[in-house]
């Protein structure tokens, strides 16, 4: 979602979010992919505290994602309601009791998309986007 929408706040200077059912008060959890990354190499360095972990360390609504946003890069807000039920958040205090400590928040994110983006790394490609990138692929159809 934070990618998503900080992608269109660059691009079009306007975020879109379908938030379903619970409007622009639907949650997700969200974890940085370098947290994600050190996870990995936490677990590698910790073999006994092996076991299922939750990671999702900012639990927040879409209202408040797209306001971070904003906040960054100036833009119109709407929010859409679809079909879409799912809202949810995630608890991550066992992976943190067990030791690990994330570094990085929502905030670092949308940073780093907008500096990579403002330096031509960033760019909107087929393989950038998952849904149309597992289309391309043959991985999934629009038949539903």
């Amino acid at each position: 979602v934070v990618n998503m929408l900080t992608v269109q706040a660059l691009e079009t200077g306007k975020i879109v979010a379908h938030c379903g059912a619970h409007g622009a008060k639907l949650m997700r959890p969200n974890v940085h992919i370098d947290d994600i990354t050190d996870i990995y190499a936490w677990l590698l360095d910790h073999p006994a505290r092996h076991c299922i972990y939750n990671a999702g360390f900012e639990n927040l609504s879409v209202s408040e994602i797209a306001g971070t946003i904003a906040a960054v890069i100036p833009s119109a807000v709407e929010f859409t309601e679809v079909q879409d039920k799912r809202s949810y958040l995630v608890d991550s205090s066992r992976l943190t009791a067990a030791g690990f400590r994330n570094r990085f928040t929502v905030s670092d994110a949308i940073s780093g998309i907008v500096a990579a983006w403002k330096a031509g790394t960033l760019r909107r490609e087929q393989r950038s986007v998952n849904l149309a990138w597992m289309r391309a692929n043959g991985w999934i159809s629009d038949v539903r």
